[in-house]
């Protein structure tokens, strides 16, 4: 009976050690894991998109070399056609369309960039991030069920682990975002980088090294044989529903049907649907009273929820900005703060799109929704000299791509989830 389970196991080590040979294997804790080098290995993402709305898939090609740590020289981005689809998740949530309507043909756009031997072999994630899922939580919680459904199907033959489908928390993709900087550039083994990371709806996300016994250490994590002890503070993950009701409560009055928002440029106007029927808001641009209402009802926020996203002491060493830093910066009209940043050059960006008259405003004063920017732009700034205690000279390089790849959140998930680093 011994010599019949000692020859299952030797059986199964074997089967593992071809599959793990032959490409990507999933082990029996479902776990991911690459390929034994030399080899090439194929990983898949699928993202959903909120503005606009849309599903988006990064295909990446990994070669592995033997007896030698992977590089950014050992990565590629694989184009695939297409590389996004629409998607209407009013329907979806409603039960109207199938969401496996809108992933197939990016799984089909897959399936011909990957070459045909190593589809089973290709792990395939379908990632949503903390902040959509907080728009609609139900309606979300049922469709991660739906997906894990579709990746089970036989129309999906690429390699399929419990942990496929996943909500991908703030402090994750914090973590996930500083290893991939970091590795791009190459720090990892020596001295690391802060990376700073901003989103249009009031998300304020930073993430950096520290001595492994600071009691401020969110994660531990090994890379390449080195550990490595990072700080993750992320404040506003959800959205701006909160902030922006806060706000607005913080400026209203029951008896006046028209509100005024020192955080906007004089005279702009939005209406809006409050608690007690629709009100007109009225831009003052008095950049300072919108600080202070900030300081006072928005960053207190913080000691309230999930601990407090203020540092107690500054970033020590470079800081890094993600591409989302850039593209929020477009996106509140302060172009330029696109490319390079500094909390002086903000905070001239800020005075000039939302003090006084605001004429610089993107959008001019047809674009009432400069309004709710300006109290975005303001915490931003808040968060960075008040938050992180930055010096206004503090600079921020944002980095779109490093190392001939594209800075990209899914290249990230897949260094960590295949086991790429270790």
């Amino acid at each position: 009976m011994r010599s019949v389970i000692n020859l299952f196991v030797l059986l199964l080590l074997l089967l593992l050690l071809f599959r793990a040979s032959e490409g990507a294997y999933v082990s029996e804790l479902g776990k991911l894991y690459p390929c034994v080098a030399p080899c090439t290995d194929y990983g898949i993402v699928i993202t959903p998109q909120d503005k606009p709305h849309t599903l988006s898939i990064s295909v990446y090609k990994f070669s592995l070399r033997k007896d030698r740590e992977i590089k950014p020289t050992d990565i590629k981005k694989i184009k695939t056609t297409p590389s996004e689809v629409p998607i209407d998740y009013d329907k979806v949530f409603s039960g109207n369309v199938s969401i496996g309507m809108y992933i197939l043909p990016l799984v089909k756009a897959a399936e011909k960039a990957i070459p045909r031997d190593q589809h089973l072999t290709s792990p395939i994630l379908f990632s949503v991030n903390e902040r959509l899922v907080a728009q609609n939580p139900f309606a979300w919680f049922k469709q991660i069920g739906e997906i894990n459904l579709v990746f089970a199907n036989k129309t999906v033959p690429f390699l399929v682990s419990p942990f496929s489908v996943d909500e991908l928390k703030a402090h994750t993709e914090a973590l996930f975002k500083w290893q991939l900087i970091n590795f791009l550039i190459g720090d990892l083994s020596s001295k690391t980088v802060g990376v700073l990371s901003f989103n249009s709806r009031m998300g304020s996300e930073v993430s950096f090294e520290k001595r492994v016994l600071d009691q401020s250490v969110t994660d531990l994590t090994t890379i390449a044989g080195i550990s490595h002890a990072v700080v993750t503070s992320n404040f506003f993950r959800k959205g701006d529903i909160l902030p922006l009701n806060t706000y607005l409560k913080a400026i209203s009055s029951p008896r006046k049907a028209v509100i005024e928002s020192p955080c906007g440029p004089k005279g702009v106007k939005k209406r809006f649907k409050g608690l007690r029927g629709v009100k007109w808001i009225v831009g003052t641009g008095d950049i300072e009273k919108c600080r202070s209402i900030i300081r006072r009802v928005l960053l207190s926020i913080c000691d309230k929820i999930n601990g407090c996203a203020y540092l107690k002491e500054p970033i020590k060493g470079k800081i890094i900005g993600y591409p989302d830093v850039g593209e929020t910066m477009k996106q509140l009209g302060y172009d330029s703060c696109a490319e390079h940043l500094t909390p002086a050059k903000l905070d001239a960006a800020i005075r000039r799109v939302c003090g006084g008259n605001g004429k610089a405003a993107k959008g001019g004063k047809s674009s009432p929704r400069v309004i709710f920017n300006c109290v975005n732009g303001n915490f931003l700034y808040l968060m960075l000299t008040k938050g992180y205690k930055m010096k206004d000279s503090t600079s921020i390089e944002i980095k779109n791509e490093i190392a001939g790849l594209k800075v990209d959140t899914s290249l990230g998930e897949l260094l960590m989830k295949m086991k790429l680093l270790d």
